[in-house]
């Protein structure tokens, strides 16, 4: 059925079938969905399958998704020490892969937010980690 038609139904009836959607599928409906069943969503991801959706999402621009998912996996990139494989290359922290992607899919709107997010900061190492990432040419 075409969305187009949704909006031709009375609110009762959409109201209705609200109730029948899976709790996983109401996240792309609006912003209060979206932080109130996110959580299902991720925790049924594995490493993997994040990986591609923070991909995705940076390829897409989507600031508001990826700076949840910032708030909500910052401490776990600070302290994760293994290296990332993406393509031909190796990263040596999580931030080093981020920028990358952000510099490759061309993702001004998540650039931005994630610049803003480190100066607002209060998290030394996060500022640290980043400074080092090519002596801080994003800060400048």
């Amino acid at each position: 059925m075409d969305m187009i038609y949704l909006n031709k139904l009375p609110d009762d009836v959409l109201n209705n079938i609200f109730i029948f959607i899976d709790n996983s599928e109401k996240i792309f409906l609006n912003k209060d969905n979206y932080f109130k069943f996110h959580k299902l969503v991720m925790n049924r991801m594995d490493g993997r399958i994040f990986e591609c959706y923070l991909r995705e999402m940076i390829r897409l621009d989507y600031s508001f998704v990826f700076e949840q998912i910032l708030k909500e996996k910052l401490n776990f990139w600070l302290i994760y020490n293994k290296c990332i494989r993406f393509e031909k290359f190796v990263f040596t922290n999580y931030f080093e892969y981020i920028k990358y992607l952000i510099n490759k899919y061309d993702s001004g709107k998540i650039k931005n937010k994630f610049i803003s997010y480190v100066k607002k900061s209060k998290n030394d190492k996060l500022k640290q980690k980043i400074i080092s990432i090519n002596n801080n040419k994003w800060l400048h």
